[in-house]
């Protein structure tokens, strides 16, 4: 994709620090010193290959300016182009990975920026003590899709003294070890926790217990992470789920949705046309996405900040998916998948190997299905004015604000998409039945079923509060009260010129006149001279005058009360009696049922 190759432009203009060293100063000067003043880094580079190398001396990786214990900041700190100058095949594939991405993937997150100094950058505490493994110095210039990235000429990285090295967060300085950096245990220190507990996932897995069984020895009969992520030694450590184990639906997936959503017809169209001119286009091997683990995604995503409203790609989009490959396309996905499958297939069976795989699939595809249901219902809150959304977010409700979660509900959706879906896709990639289904599914599962109960109680709350401000008019002898039955509930929220969250499921605010015949009619409160008076607004656009039973009143829509609908109040010209309205008119949203008139008197001011 044409990231990649932003990316080696970039790569190939952002360090200047490639150390020649024709003053270098003897080995013998360092170690005297150094034996005093930090004897552990001496006797670890004693037993390293280092020691003995020709190319390899103090001033190599740390030039030659400092000479004293006053001038020590003198002395450079190793960037993966130090070690390019012996390890250049291995540097080149570092650096088409994921791994290099990591510091501008964490930047990307809405919480970082929110978090403390302390723990966000000072010190390389929490994100990112791990997340320094990327390079420092890319950031992202342009909008949409003409975003790139960019070098900053070295501004970021020249903030930070330490953690830009890279290699030595597999390598540990200052012995550099081989055999370390192929150790399982050498990805613990970031790969464990929260949201992505892969090394306790891999030591209760049969692999882990092997291998631990076998007194910690890379000797093949159980493979290690670095067996199966970094085949033959690849430095470029990607897999085809990613992180997230979210994948970019291809062009024909949502042009697929057209035919079970013809409605949104347009919005998909113009969606699946900006994914095929990003290229990600064909099929996915194994299991290809079908139109309900789509739409499932596309919410997620929206939640995510990722696709808005409209379903259509947002900033975050770019920065996130296409520039930080947080999701792969076909491509990168299908070649990746093979790999790793030519792995496993060394000590498995194809069958067995392809079967473990797909079920893999399939919990994701579960996953995802459980996690849209509560997103979808945390949504209806926010779209009905139940729920709202702080000042300070873009989306409601917001999955990347991690930290800043106000309510119970919004921090289930967290946890369900940092810690119990993470757990249950990556617990079943890595055969560990436990981390899948007890750590995962099974929270999963409670966390939704949590969700869904409270949604249902807060719209019991709000629809008891709102039904106060109801009037409810008895069409046979046109009485109207604030209130109404207390069996009737209706609460509509306006935005705009729509009003959504009328008619919802038979749980919510009006479910004792689901599947009841009704109809919506638009009525109007008009302030307009002679002409005052309560009227209903038809659908040729005509404001016809209330004659005390509405007898004669077409309405706007004749309707069966279904599970969402939105009505649009405006259409065509509005008058009364032929002639145009100058007036200011109040609209509200009536709803018919038997022989009552129900309307919440919210008020959309026009002046025409």
């Amino acid at each position: 994709m044409f990231v990649k190759r932003y990316l080696s432009l970039v790569l190939s203009g952002i360090f200047l620090n490639v150390l020649s060293s024709s003053i270098a100063l003897a080995a013998d000067d360092c170690v005297t010193c150094h034996t005093e003043v930090t004897p552990g880094i001496v006797s670890q580079h004693e037993i390293s290959k280092h020691a003995t190398s020709e190319k390899a001396t103090c001033s190599s990786c740390h030039g030659s300016s400092h000479k004293t214990n006053e001038d020590y900041k003198e002395a450079k700190m190793p960037t993966p182009e130090t070690c390019a100058v012996c390890h250049s095949e291995q540097v080149e594939q570092l650096q088409a990975g994921k791994h290099q991405l990591a510091w501008i993937a964490m930047q990307t997150q809405a919480a970082y920026h929110g978090l403390p100094n302390a723990i966000g950058k000072e010190g390389y505490r929490g994100c990112s003590g791990c997340h320094k493994i990327g390079v420092k110095g890319l950031k992202l210039e342009g909008t949409m899709l003409d975003t790139k990235v960019v070098g900053d000429g070295g501004a970021e990285i020249a903030k930070y003294r330490y953690g830009n090295a890279q290699c030595d967060a597999c390598h540990t300085r200052h012995s550099f070890k081989k055999a370390e950096a192929q150790d399982p245990r050498a990805c613990a220190n970031c790969h464990m926790g929260f949201d992505h507990p892969q090394w306790e996932m891999y030591m209760s897995s049969k692999h882990g217990l092997i291998w631990d069984m076998d007194g910690n020895k890379n000797d093949g009969r159980a493979p290690t992470c670095q067996s199966c992520h970094m085949a033959e030694g690849n430095h470029t450590v990607v897999t085809p789920w990613g992180f997230l184990g979210l994948r970019v639906p291809s062009d024909h997936n949502v042009r697929a949705l057209i035919d079970v959503a013809p409605a949104l017809t347009d919005p998909l169209t113009k969606l699946a046309n900006t994914l095929e001119s990003l290229g990600f286009t064909g099929n996915y091997i194994d299991l290809d996405d079908d139109p309900t683990w789509v739409f499932d995604r596309a919410i997620i995503l929206q939640a995510a900040g990722v696709l808005d409203a409209a379903l259509q790609p947002t900033q975050r989009f770019v920065d996130i998916v296409v520039l930080g490959q947080a999701a792969r396309g076909t491509k990168d996905f299908n070649s990746i998948r093979t790999s790793m499958k030519k792995a496993c297939n060394k000590c498995h069976a194809k069958d067995f190997v392809d079967g473990h795989f797909k079920a893999s699939d399939e919990i994701i595809k579960a996953s995802d299905h459980e996690f849209a249901k509560a997103i979808q219902a945390v949504q209806g809150l926010y779209k009905d004015g139940i729920l709202q959304k702080p000042d300070s977010w873009e989306y409601g409700p917001d999955l990347l604000q991690f930290y800043d979660a106000e309510t119970s509900l919004e921090q289930e959706l967290y946890l369900i998409m940092l810690e119990y879906r993470q757990r249950a896709f990556q617990g079943a990639f890595h055969d560990s039945k436990d981390y899948m289904h007890w750590y995962g599914w099974a929270p999963l599962k409670t966390s939704v079923n949590n969700i869904l109960e409270e949604v249902a109680r807060k719209r019991a709350e709000a629809s008891l509060q709102l039904l106060k401000n109801v009037i409810v008019v008895n069409m046979a002898n046109g009485v109207g009260t604030w209130g109404g039955d207390s069996s009737l509930t209706f609460q509509p929220s306006v935005n705009g010129l729509n009003v959504n969250g009328v008619l919802t499921a038979t749980d919510g605010p009006v479910g004792p006149l689901v599947g009841k015949a009704a109809k919506i009619v638009a009525i109007a409160a008009v302030n307009n001279g002679t002409q005052d008076g309560l009227y209903i607004l038809n659908s040729a656009g005509e404001l016809a005058a209330w004659d005390g039973q509405f007898g004669t009143i077409s309405s706007f829509a004749d309707v069966t009360l279904a599970a969402s609908q939105s009505v649009d109040l405006l259409k065509g010209q509005m008058t009364i009696g032929g002639a145009p309205v100058s007036g200011t008119i109040n609209l509200y949203l009536g709803v018919i049922v038997g022989d009552k008139l129900m309307y919440f008197p919210r008020t959309i001011d026009l002046n025409i």
